[in-house]
C-alpha cells in the first residue's frame, strides 16, 4: 500500500512540476529589426527552456532566416549551432529546444558556456520585422497526464514528456541501445532498442489509456524493419504482428508511394502523421502500475520512442500531443510556392460514358533514331477514378511508355528547409487515381520508335478507362527522315542498387538483377551508365566488380565510382587501397572495359569535410599506383586550388559551370564532368555543349532516406529518379520527371549538333547563339559571395 501511495506522490509531483512550468513567463531577450545580436554570457540558461524567435515576413516572396548561435569553443561554421529555416509570408515561430543543442559538425554545445546568439537573413533584400526572441519554458501536458521519451541522455526532449536514460529504473530488462535519428520531431527521433520490460507507475485500480509510439523512423537508407513483433501491455496486446519480408515492403516501405497530398499541402496531415508508429491500449493499473514488455525478432524489434499514460477517455494530452507535433511540423517545413509544371501540350476530357473517339488529334515529331515526349491533362467535369489505360497502333516496333502524375509534397531542393507542391513522382499504373473537375491528371507520354523506321506519319491511340467509361485519344506520330548524331557529351546519372534489395537477408542475385535493368532501362531514354554501383573491392571479390563495371561498359565511354575507393580506404588504409584498386583496374584494362575514375574527394571546402589527409592520399596512390585514375567532386571557388590534383574533376555551379574553367582544366589534360546542375534539361543540351565538358552526370538514381515516401526524415530528402517498388524489374518502372527531363536534354544536344553540322558545319556558332539565349536560365543559382553578409555566415 504504500508503494500505491509512492507512486502516487510521484504523478502529483510531476503534476505540480507542470502547473510551475506553464505559470513562468515567457522572458524577452532582445527585439526589432534584423539583424539581432543577443550576448547569451549575461543570462542563466538550462536545457528545460527554449528560445523562440518570433516576427513577420513582409511582401510576398519566401526568404531564409538563420538563427546562429555560438558557445565558448565556436570557431567556425561546423562548430556552432546553425538554424537556416525557409520563412513564408507572414507571421513566424520557431522554437529552438536548448537541450541536445548541437553544433552543425554534430558535437554538443556546453549551455553553460553559450557566447551569442545571432538572427539575421542571408539575403539583405528580404523584409524581416517586428522580430523578438524570447526565453520560455516548454509548455506541459494538461491534467495529471504523464509522458514519457526514451533515448540518449542528451536527446531533445518532447514538451511535457520526462526524459528515460538507458540507466533509469523504470527499465526492468533488456539491454537497451539509445537511438538518435535527425529530424524536428522529438517524440519519435529517439528512443531504445532491446528494451524487454518497462516498469511505469500510475495508481492501482484506476482506468489508463497508454499510447505508445513504436516505430523507429531510421536515417540514411535504412528504414529498420523487424518482420516479428509484439508488445504487451499488463497482458493486453498493443501491437502484434508476424510477416514476410514481401509483406512488410508492400505494408510498410512502400505504404507511401501513391499518397497524395492534400490540395494546399499540409505537412502534418499527409505524412508526419504517419509517423511514429502510434498505438494505444486500455488497462487496468496493477500493483506495479503499468508493466510493458516488448519481445520479437530482432532488437529492432524491441524498439520504443515514447509512452505517455492518461486518464482512460480523456483525449486531452493526446490532443496536446497531436497539437505540439503539428506545429513543430509546420514551422520546420513551410509548404512554398508550387513548383512550376511544364504546359500540356494537349488537354483531354474524359467521356462520359461510352463516348465515341475525339475527333481531334495530338500531334508529335521524331527523328527516325530519335524520341519524343507529350504531356497531357486529363480532365473530367465530375470526379472520376482512373481504372487503366493503353496504348496501341503507331509504327512497328514502337516502345511506349505513359505514367500518371502524383501530387506530391517535396523538398525543392535535397537541402531544402521547405515543402513544395509537385507532380514529379511518376507511376505507369494509373488505377484507382482521382480526376476531379479542380484537379486535371497529369500524364506523361514516351515515344521511342525503332531506329530504322520507315519516316512518314503514323496514327496510334491512348485509350484510358476510367469509372465514367472509355476515352480514346487519337495521336499521330510523324517520323523524320532524319537520322541524329550520337551526343558528343554522354550525360546520365550516379546509378546504385535499391537500399531495400542490399539489407542483411536478401537475395544478391535480386539487387544485381535490379541494376542491371535500371541500367537498360536508362539506356532507352539515351543516358548512360557514368557512375554506376560498384561494389567495393575486396580481396577475391574481383569477379563481382568486374562484372558490375562490365553491366555499364556499352553504356559509357568512361565510369566513375563514387563510392569503392572510400569505402575500401577506411576499411583498410591507404596502402592496401592502392594494391587493390591497381589491381582492378589492370584487370578492366585487361577485359576492355571503360576507363575508370575512382572517387577519392568530395567536395573536401564543405564545413563537414577536410583537405588534410588528402595530400597524404595523393601522396601515397600517386607513388605506389600510378595507373589508378582519381576523381574529385569540387563545388567551391577555394577548390580551384585542388582541381589539378586529379585525372578527373567533376564541378557544379558552386564551383564555376563556365566554359572558361572547364577550358582551364582541360588544358591542364584532366577530363572535366559537371554534376547536380540546377537545370539537368538545359545542361545534358546546350551547357555540355558550350562548356565543351566530357560529361553530365546527376544525382541520383535511388538514394531514399529510410522512409522512401517522407521528405523530411534525413539530413537530405530523397533523391529518386527510379522509385523502389515491389517488383523486381517491372515491363515498365516508375520514375521521376527529371529522368525525362534528362532524356529530352540528350535529344535536344543531338538536334543542335545535327542542325549545326546541316548548315556546313557551323557547330560552335550555332552552339553559342542559343548558348546566350539560354545561359541566363541555365546558370540560375549564380556563386553568392557570402564574405560581406552579416557575421561572416559560413565562414570562419
Amino acid at each position: 500500500m504504500m508503494a500505491r501511495y509512492a507512486r502516487y506522490g510521484l504523478i502529483l509531483f510531476l503534476s505540480s512540476l507542470a502547473f510551475i512550468a506553464v505559470s513562468l513567463p515567457a522572458r524577452e531577450l532582445a527585439g526589432g529589426r534584423l539583424p539581432l545580436h543577443y550576448p547569451l554570457d549575461t543570462v542563466s540558461l538550462t536545457a528545460d527552456q527554449n528560445i523562440v524567435v518570433t516576427g513577420y515576413l513582409d511582401g510576398n516572396a519566401d526568404a531564409l532566416l538563420v538563427v546562429r548561435i555560438d558557445d565558448t569553443s565556436s570557431s567556425d561554421y561546423a562548430s556552432r549551432y546553425n538554424l537556416e529555416q525557409t520563412i513564408v509570408p507572414g507571421r513566424f515561430e520557431l522554437t529552438i529546444q536548448l537541450r541536445g543543442l548541437r553544433t552543425t559538425g554534430g558535437a554538443l554545445l556546453n549551455l553553460d558556456g553559450l557566447t551569442q546568439l545571432i538572427v539575421f537573413a542571408p539575403d539583405n533584400a528580404a523584409s524581416f520585422s517586428e522580430v523578438e526572441i524570447h526565453l520560455s519554458a516548454a509548455p506541459q501536458l494538461p491534467g495529471s497526464a504523464v509522458g514519457y521519451s526514451l533515448g540518449p541522455a542528451d536527446a531533445p526532449l518532447f514538451p511535457g514528456f520526462t526524459a528515460v536514460s538507458p540507466d533509469s529504473p523504470l527499465i526492468a530488462a533488456g539491454q537497451v541501445v539509445p537511438i538518435q535519428r535527425p529530424g524536428t520531431d522529438p517524440l519519435v527521433t529517439s528512443g531504445f532498442k532491446g528494451i524487454e520490460r518497462l516498469v511505469l507507475p500510475w495508481p492501482e485500480g484506476e482506468t489508463v489509456d497508454v499510447h505508445l509510439w513504436t516505430e523507429d523512423v531510421g536515417a540514411w537508407e535504412h528504414l529498420p524493419h523487424p518482420l516479428e513483433r509484439r508488445i504487451r501491455v499488463n497482458g493486453e496486446t498493443a501491437l502484434e504482428y508476424r510477416l514476410g519480408f514481401e509483406e512488410w515492403l508492400a505494408e510498410r516501405y512502400l505504404r507511401g508511394k501513391r499518397q497524395e497530398a492534400s490540395p494546399a499541402g499540409n505537412p502534418w496531415h499527409d505524412i508526419a502523421r504517419h509517423r511514429g508508429g502510434h498505438v494505444n491500449v486500455t488497462t487496468t493499473a496493477g500493483t506495479d502500475g503499468i508493466e510493458i514488455t516488448l519481445a520479437g525478432d530482432s532488437p529492432d524489434a524491441t524498439y520504443l520512442s515514447a509512452v505517455m499514460l492518461a486518464p482512460a477517455g480523456d483525449r486531452a494530452a493526446l490532443d496536446f500531443v497531436e497539437d505540439q507535433r503539428a506545429r513543430r511540423i509546420r514551422a520546420a517545413w513551410p509548404v512554398i510556392e508550387p513548383a512550376p509544371v511544364r504546359s500540356a501540350d494537349a488537354v483531354v476530357p474524359l467521356s462520359p460514358g461510352h463516348a465515341r473517339p475525339e475527333k481531334t488529334s495530338i500531334a508529335a515529331a521524331s527523328a527516325r533514331n530519335g524520341a519524343t515526349r507529350l504531356s497531357l491533362d486529363l480532365h473530367s467535369d465530375k470526379p472520376v477514378e482512373l481504372v487503366g489505360w493503353q496504348i496501341t497502333g503507331g509504327p512497328p516496333d514502337l516502345s511506349a511508355y505513359a505514367w500518371a502524375a502524383l501530387r506530391t509534397l517535396d523538398r525543392p531542393a535535397a537541402n531544402a528547409s521547405a515543402l513544395q507542391l509537385q507532380q514529379t513522382r511518376l507511376v505507369a499504373d494509373p488505377k484507382g487515381l482521382p480526376v476531379t473537375p479542380d484537379q486535371p491528371r497529369r500524364v506523361e507520354l514516351w515515344l521511342h520508335p525503332k531506329p530504322d523506321t520507315t519516316a512518314g506519319s503514323y496514327p496510334l491511340h491512348l485509350t484510358v478507362e476510367s469509372t465514367s467509361g472509355e476515352t480514346r485519344i487519337p495521336i499521330t506520330l510523324l517520323i523524320d527522315n532524319v537520322d541524329l548524331p550520337a551526343p558528343r557529351a554522354p550525360v546520365g546519372f550516379y546509378l546504385d542498387e535499391a537500399p531495400h534489395l542490399t539489407w542483411s537477408g536478401q537475395d544478391p542475385a535480386r539487387r544485381t538483377k535490379q541494376l542491371r535493368c535500371d541500367l537498360e532501362f536508362m539506356a532507352t531514354l539515351g543516358l548512360s551508365a557514368l557512375a554506376p554501383g560498384i561494389s567495393t573491392p575486396r580481396a577475391d571479390d574481383d569477379a563481382q566488380v568486374i562484372a558490375e563495371l562490365a553491366m555499364a561498359f556499352n553504356e559509357a565511354p568512361a565510369v566513375m565510382a563514387y563510392t569503392p575507393a572510400k569505402r575500401l580506404i577506411g576499411e583498410t588504409g591507404l596502402a592496401v587501397a592502392a594494391e587493390r584498386l591497381a589491381g582492378i583496374t589492370h584487370l578492366a584494362s585487361q577485359k576492355g572495359l571503360s576507363p575508370i575514375y575512382w572517387s577519392v574527394a568530395d567536395e573536401p571546402s564543405n564545413p563537414d569535410q577536410s583537405t588534410s589527409d588528402l595530400t597524404a592520399l595523393l601522396e601515397v596512390f600517386r607513388r605506389d599506383a600510378p595507373e589508378v585514375k582519381l576523381a574529385a567532386h569540387l563545388n567551391a571557388p577555394q577548390d580551384k586550388a585542388l582541381a589539378y590534383l586529379f585525372d578527373l574533376v567533376l564541378i557544379n555551379d558552386g564551383y564555376g559551370m563556365s566554359p572558361q574553367n572547364v577550358r582551364n582544366l582541360q588544358r591542364n589534360g584532366q577530363s572535366v564532368w559537371l554534376y547536380n546542375a540546377t537545370q539537368p534539361r538545359l545542361t545534358a543540351g546546350v551547357g555540355v555543349l558550350a562548356t565543351q565538358a566530357d560529361a553530365y552526370v546527376q544525382w541520383h538514381s535511388r538514394m531514399p532516406t529510410a522512409d522512401p515516401f517522407d521528405p523530411m526524415d534525413g539530413r537530405e530528402g530523397d533523391v529518386m529518379m527510379m522509385l523502389p517498388g515491389h517488383e523486381i524489374c517491372p515491363s515498365q518502372p516508375d520514375i521521376h520527371t527529371a529522368l525525362l527531363d534528362m532524356a529530352e536534354g540528350v535529344l535536344d544536344q543531338r538536334w543542335i549538333l545535327y542542325l549545326a553540322r546541316k548548315n556546313q558545319g557551323e557547330e560552335t556558332d550555332l552552339t553559342w547563339k542559343i548558348w546566350e539565349k539560354l545561359q541566363q536560365s541555365w546558370q540560375s543559382r549564380l556563386q553568392e559571395d557570402k564574405t560581406d553578409l552579416p557575421f561572416t555566415y559560413k565562414q570562419k
